[in-house]
């Protein structure tokens, strides 16, 4: 009797947010996982996000935050690890082949992961509804990016 592969878990806020790539990147591979969903509710001006707090230190894992992927013993938390993790087991070519290719990827995640992302979600937590600063600041790194892809199709690889 063949053993049933155990489906690896994506934990994340009840929302599309920093885990929406990964569950396309999943899709993309064909990599069948589970979504475990963290709530946070709202009463009488009250944040509650207890759904999260009370298992998150239960999981073990090294830093507890979302997203994670709990992948049977492995476990692994922080965004970009998570897409790393998912790369390297399920497409290491995804994570670059040469040491230069993985080096262009780390530098570009780090301006889109960092600095981009950064620009974009400080917004919506902020209440300021007048997005010209969040705009200003993906046009002063648009150009570098766009001459770091001038030449190829993909970001690393062609």
């Amino acid at each position: 009797m063949d053993k049933k592969p155990i489906k690896p878990i994506l934990g994340y806020w009840n929302i599309r947010g920093f885990a929406a790539g990964m569950q396309y990147l999943f899709k993309h591979l064909g990599v069948e996982y589970d979504f475990k969903s963290y709530e946070t509710k709202y009463e009488n001006g009250v944040v509650d996000r207890s759904d999260w707090t009370d298992e998150k230190w239960k999981l073990g894992l090294d830093f507890p935050n979302l997203p994670y992927i709990i992948d049977g013993d492995y476990k692994v938390s922080e965004s970009i690890a998570c897409y790393e993790y998912i790369c390297a087991k399920w497409k290491p070519d995804y994570n670059g082949r040469t040491h230069e290719e993985k080096a262009r990827l780390a530098m570009l995640s780090g301006v889109v992961y960092g600095d981009l992302r950064n620009a974009v979600t400080s917004s919506c937590y902020s209440g300021n509804v007048d997005r010209t600063p969040v705009i200003e600041k993906i046009d002063a790194k648009m150009p570098a990016i766009y001459k770091f892809l001038a030449n190829n199709t993909f970001i690393v690889g062609n």
